[in-house]
């Protein structure tokens, strides 16, 4: 239930800036709050930007530093590059 525009827009900016990404499909729910947002009232473009995390809603959970700098740069940018002709005429 991901906005197919937004999700290309930010495939593109990892694209365009080198960043190393995967797209995930999800056959269902993605187990976050995405969903919910989408379908509220008349809806709100939504897309998930994730990090790989190990021993997730553990007292150790463990992440790469790496990969939260290269998600912050991707949402950064994706942000940037959104065009000012909001909703989504990408």
């Amino acid at each position: 239930n991901l906005h197919p525009k937004l999700v290309k827009h930010i495939s593109a900016t990892a694209q365009a800036l080198d960043l190393p990404y995967q797209i995930r499909v999800s056959s269902g729910q993605t187990g976050t709050d995405a969903r919910q947002i989408q379908i509220t009232r008349k809806g709100v473009a939504t897309a998930l930007i994730t990090i790989p995390v190990r021993y997730m809603h553990t007292n150790i959970e463990v992440v790469s530093p790496v990969d939260i700098h290269f998600a912050i740069e991707l949402l950064e940018n994706a942000i940037e590059r959104l065009p000012i002709t909001f909703p989504l005429n990408l």
